[in-house]
């Protein structure tokens, strides 16, 4: 039995290690998250609040801002 039931089907993102599949859902304890699950043989998952998927998605947002400005310097 899984121990996390998504709301819905979760979305599939293209990472430079393969997909990973990000929705929302419940556990088995009934806590709300939001989960990114990374399949594979080590198939490992993540469950984040709001305020830590809100967390996440600022450094994401700060960690590709640099790239791209990076990007630009190089050219």
């Amino acid at each position: 039995m899984s121990h996390f039931a998504f709301y819905d089907v979760p979305e599939p993102v293209d990472t430079q290690h393969g997909q990973i599949w990000v929705g929302i859902g419940e556990s088995i304890d009934g806590v709300c998250a939001v989960s990114i699950v990374v399949a594979g043989q080590d198939r490992t998952d993540i469950h984040l609040s709001p305020e830590q998927a809100d967390a996440l998605c600022a450094q994401v947002s700060v960690g590709a801002s640099a790239l791209r400005l990076a990007r630009g310097a190089q050219s």
